[in-house]
């Protein structure tokens, strides 16, 4: 009889043990499962940054594209512009001259 209570004792201690254990790994679970969850959305932020990064990168790309572009067009007008004037210079230079010329040959 004393050795089926000692039995009995025992398996009531490894039953409490065993529920004790088992609460402690269900509370585990449910941190990990917290933290799962938490990285989860972390990684979806992360993603949405990303995607939003690159999508400022093509546009800032395209903006500075279109500022080359720009500066090289308003280039090109500056040069025909200094082109035009140095002609428009000279032709006054020639007129100069002429004038200067009939009037000393006269």
């Amino acid at each position: 009889m004393g050795h089926l209570r000692t039995e009995l004792s025992s398996a009531r201690l490894q039953e409490f043990e065993a529920q004790e254990n088992a609460v402690s790994l269900a509370g585990e679970l449910e941190e990990e499962k917290s933290l799962r969850l938490q990285a989860e959305t972390e990684l979806q932020e992360l993603r949405m940054m990303k995607n939003n990064l690159d999508r400022v990168s093509r546009l800032v790309a395209t903006e500075v594209t279109a500022l080359r572009e720009q500066c090289q067009q308003e280039k090109e007008e500056a040069q025909r512009m200094k082109f035009e004037a140095d002609k428009v210079k000279i032709k006054h230079e020639w007129m100069h001259i002429k004038i200067v010329m009939s009037i000393f040959l006269s």
